[in-house]
This record gives C-alpha cells, sequence and structure tokens, in this order.
C-alpha cells in the first residue's frame, strides 16, 4: 500500500478542531450526556477529550499547535488529576450508579495511561509545567497501587483477572466479582506501557511483581478462546466480538514476553478474529453493555463501552506489527479488511464538525479513534481509491463536497448560468406558441369565412375547426 499519511493528520486535525471549538463556544466538554452534569464528575469524559491531544503531540510533532490554548489544557488537565486524587477512579457521567463508593477498573488503567501522556508534555516545561508533572506522577502511582491491590483482582491457577470495580463484601459476607476479558486487557495495557515509562520511579521488585500479573493475565485471556472468539467471562458464554478485540490486542501487544507455544496459539486466535471481520457485512459503532457490581446493588448493573471501531483499527494495526503474522496476514486479506474498516470509520463521520457520531455526540469516541489514526500515519500506511460504499458513505460524502466554498462557488455559477439558460429557452418557447397560436387563428377565421359563403352541396361533410 502507497504511503499518503497526510489523509490522517487532516482528518486528526479536524478531530482536534472540533474538540476544542465544543470546549471553548461550551466553556465545558459538553455532549448528548452531559447537559447537566457538573465539572467536577466529568472528569472521566473530560480526560478521554484531553487525551488526543496530549496522544498527537507524543506521536506527530506535525500536529502543533493546537487549536486548544496550553492554558485551557493545563486547567482541564489540573482539574482531573487533582479530583482523581481526591476521590479516586469514578467513571461519572458514565456510571448508573449515583453517589456510589465503587471504584471502577477501567478508569484506573486510562488514567495511568493518560498520566504518562500528561508526564510527557509537561516535564520539559518550567513552573506549573513541572508542577503538572509531578502531580500527574502522584495520580499514577495511585492507579497502580488500586490495580495491584489484592482485593482489586482474582487470581488463581486459571490466572490473574480484574472486574470491572473492586471487589466488595455484601450483606451475606460473600466476595462476588464478575471478572471481565476487557477489563482485564486494559489492565494489561496500561501496565505494559507503565514499566517502560518515565512518569513514576517504579523499583525492580514493583517491575517484576508487574510482569508476572501481566504474564497471569495473558494466560487467562487466551484461555477464554472457544474456537471462535476470545469470549468475556469466566462460563465462556459472552461470545461478543469486543472480547475478542481487546483480548487479542493485550496478547499482541505483549508479544515479545510469550513462548513459542503462546505465540502459537495467538497465531490461531488472529486467524479466528480476522475471518470473523471478513465475514461481517457492515462495521458500525456497537454498543456493549458490560457487566458490572456495586458495593450496594445487589443486582449487577451493566456499564456502556465506547471503543467500538477505534478498537478493532488498534487491534488490527498491532496484528501488521507482528513480523511472525506476517504470512497469516497476507493469507487472510488482511490488507483489504484493514481498508474496510478504515472506509467504514469515514463514513460515520461528520464531515462539517470533522467529529464521529454513535446516534448523538459522544466525545469518548474519539480517543481511540485518534490513537488508530495516528498509528497509521505514523507507519504511512495508504489506501487506494477503493472504498466501502454505503448509503451513509455517499450522504457524507456529499455533505463535505458542499462544504468546501470553491465548490459551492462552482456550482452557484453553473446553476445561475443554466437558470438563464432555461429563462431563455422558456421566452423563445413562449413566443413560437403564440406565433403558433395568432397563425392558427388567422387561418380558421379564412375558412369560417369561405364557408359562409360557398354552398353545401348535397352529402358534404361540414368544415371542422381545431
Amino acid at each position: 500500500m502507497e504511503k499518503t499519511s497526510s489523509q490522517y493528520s487532516d482528518l486528526i486535525q479536524k478531530i482536534l478542531r472540533g474538540l476544542a471549538k465544543i470546549r471553548m463556544d461550551a466553556g465545558a466538554w459538553i455532549d448528548s450526556e452531559s447537559e447537566e452534569a457538573g465539572k467536577e464528575t466529568q472528569v472521566f469524559k473530560i480526560s478521554e477529550c484531553l487525551r488526543p491531544f496530549y496522544l498527537a503531540s507524543s506521536i506527530s510533532a506535525d500536529l502543533r499547535p493546537f487549536p486548544l490554548s496550553n492554558d485551557l489544557l493545563y486547567k482541564d488537565t489540573a482539574l482531573c488529576l487533582r479530583q482523581i486524587n481526591k476521590v479516586g477512579f469514578f467513571p461519572s457521567p458514565y456510571s448508573p450508579i449515583p453517589g456510589a463508593l465503587d471504584q471502577y477498573t477501567d478508569f484506573a488503567a486510562f488514567t495511568l495511561d493518560f498520566c504518562d501522556l500528561v508526564y510527557n508534555f509537561w516535564s520539559d516545561i518550567p513552573g506549573r509545567g513541572k508542577t503538572l508533572a509531578d502531580l500527574s506522577g502522584v495520580v499514577a502511582q495511585r492507579a497502580v497501587d488500586f490495580l495491584l491491590t489484592p482485593d482489586n483482582y482474582l487470581f488463581d491457577v486459571k490466572g490473574c483477572r480484574w472486574g470491572g470495580t473492586n471487589k466488595y463484601k455484601r450483606s451475606k459476607i460473600v466476595e462476588e466479582f464478575y471478572t471481565d476479558t476487557y477489563f482485564t486487557a486494559l489492565v494489561v495495557l496500561a501496565l505494559n506501557n507503565v514499566i517502560k515509562s518515565p512518569v513514576m520511579s517504579l523499583g525492580d521488585s514493583r517491575k517484576n511483581e508487574i510482569k508476572l500479573r501481566i504474564s497471569q493475565a495473558v494466560s487467562w485471556i487466551a484461555d477464554r478462546f472457544d474456537g471462535d472468539f476470545i469470549t468475556g467471562d469466566e462460563e465462556k458464554s459472552n461470545r461478543k466480538l469486543l472480547y475478542s478485540t481487546w483480548g487479542l490486542r493485550a496478547l499482541i501487544e505483549t508479544y515479545q514476553i510469550h513462548d513459542k507455544s503462546m505465540k502459537g496459539r495467538i497465531k490461531t486466535i488472529a486467524n479466528a478474529y480476522l475471518t470473523e471481520l471478513r465475514n461481517r457485512k457492515e462495521f458500525t459503532y456497537e454498543q456493549v453493555y458490560l457487566t458490572i457490581l456495586s458495593e450496594d446493588v445487589g443486582e449487577p448493573l451493566y456499564y456502556d463501552d465506547r471503543s467500538g471501531l477505534g478498537g478493532i483499527l488498534l487491534t488490527l494495526i498491532s496484528l501488521g506489527d507482528v513480523s511472525d503474522l506476517e504470512q497469516l496476514l497476507e493469507s487472510t486479506e488482511y490488507a483489504l479488511l484493514l481498508e474496510r474498516v478504515f472506509s467504514a470509520v469515514l463514513s460515520l463521520r461528520d464531515p462539517i464538525s470533522g467529529l464521529w457520531y454513535n446516534q448523538q455526540l459522544i466525545l469518548s469516541i474519539h480517543s481511540y479513534l485518534t490513537e488508530a489514526l495516528l498509528k497509521l500515519d505514523k507507519q504511512g500506511i495508504g489506501f487506494s481509491s477503493r472504498l466501502e460504499v454505503s448509503s451513509y458513505l455517499i450522504r457524507a460524502a456529499v455533505k463535505e463536497v458542499l462544504t468546501d466554498e470553491t465548490i459551492i462557488n462552482s456550482l452557484q455559477q453553473a446553476v445561475f448560468e443554466r437558470l438563464l439558460r432555461l429563462i431563455e429557452r422558456s421566452k423563445q418557447e413562449r413566443t413560437i406558441d403564440q406565433q403558433m397560436s395568432n397563425m392558427k387563428d388567422h387561418s380558421n377565421g379564412d375558412v369560417r369565412t369561405q364557408s359562409s359563403t360557398v354552398p353545401r352541396k348535397k352529402g358534404s361533410v361540414k368544415p371542422t375547426t381545431r
């Protein structure tokens, strides 16, 4: 595939401009879910909105300066980190549990990654930059401590895994814990990244503990595979694509630590995943509700995931980085599949705002999409002009065309010239009609005059007029 990285840079720039416009116009990160929510309860959402800017800075210097000022970037980041450091890892307004004491695993994993990006951006800036970098180190340490606290994960002979929330003893004094492939995969990805991160100083014993938990966790994830899917739960009954997407990405991103046997299993899982994607007729944003538990609610609750197409793109890109899988990717038409997914991503974009929608404006969608587009840009992966053409894609293309002032001006001139020609033709046709009418009236008058003066013969037919 040819290198055409500029197409991604353009898309990313429009994402950043679209997000910045919402922040500056509304004075907050407002979308379809948060019109009445307070800033202090939106730290997860705000962090997700800020992450694309930090990602862009860390991966591509060409995307600076940002459309969002450093003052706003600092202000909103400081708000998030201070609130997390004070309260912990609560996901409001995503959480359906008002006032709950739960802390959420995916938020802790996200925070660990976010703190690394914040540190890398601000650590070389004296004054307030150094202050924010130091705070990111404190919050990152809190996230690691939360994720590695034995009460917040499950470990036995099956391996290590995490659920949506920390474990609680309820009224029956029974510890309940819904382990989940998605949450486990997010923790693996976050911990794997922090080992190399300068955001905080990890001692050798802590690093070894992290490496051990990662190894135990990826073993559990691989064991969730049922021949077609990486399933989401202990019983292998939850067979949603989300779990294969993130479970496989966790296995691929930690590929270097696996032995030969595990690498062979990953190849089998990757083949099944690519087959499932190829068999799909279309790719859309799918809302997946993840099972979680609350300290004060006995029944399981359902937690909405938003990773969608961004997650699929990231997993496909990760597969392309593994040289051991080159033959598999070639035999499974990987390049064409990646192009189909990218085409589907474009078809869901609003070309006017530069943002993506899932029936309504949900800002969190853009975190993983930006990461995927930046990776495509960095790797120089380009696509041909062949795209999966859906009715939505055609509509989106028409909308984007009509936002181009040059095209609008040309179209206006062409329509105006056509209108003038139609008006002139209409005038000519009316003139001809009038002339024909006059001629017929004159002719009919002559016929009537003649018929009144010439005697009719017996049996003759009276002339008719039209």
